[in-house]
């Protein structure tokens, strides 16, 4: 599972670097931002990665907002959710949708690799 392309979305920039140590780590190509509105950019103007990981607790855009859009603006790209806390609200948008899973904050290099390897499994 070596070698895809992961847009990271993290508002807190040292959050950012140490994901991106891992995904490169990992053997993956990371593009970054640093929110949702961001994001959303990326993806209209840059060509399509092979998943995203997304912060849910952001200013202005949180992850589960970003991921509502993405979905509205017919995106079917798979999303890594990754929060220290879940709320009720975000369980349900997840819920159902095997494009997107969720990783606890924070996480090791093993977890990351085992959620990405299962969201692309199940995307």
């Amino acid at each position: 599972m070596c070698g895809k392309s992961v847009l990271l979305v993290d508002d807190e920039e040292l959050t950012r670097y140490a994901i991106r140590l891992l995904l490169e780590n990992l053997g993956h190509k990371v593009y970054e931002v640093a929110g949702g509105a961001e994001a959303l950019e990326f993806l209209r103007k840059q060509r399509r990665p092979d998943l995203i990981v997304l912060d849910h607790n952001m200013p202005n855009m949180t992850g589960a907002q970003t991921l509502r859009q993405l979905r509205l603006e017919g995106q079917d790209l798979p999303v890594l959710l990754a929060t220290g806390h879940l709320d009720l609200e975000t369980e349900k948008l997840l819920k159902g949708d095997l494009r997107t899973c969720y990783i606890g904050k924070p996480f090791v290099l093993d977890e990351l690799n085992r959620a990405i390897g299962t969201l692309l499994l199940m995307s």
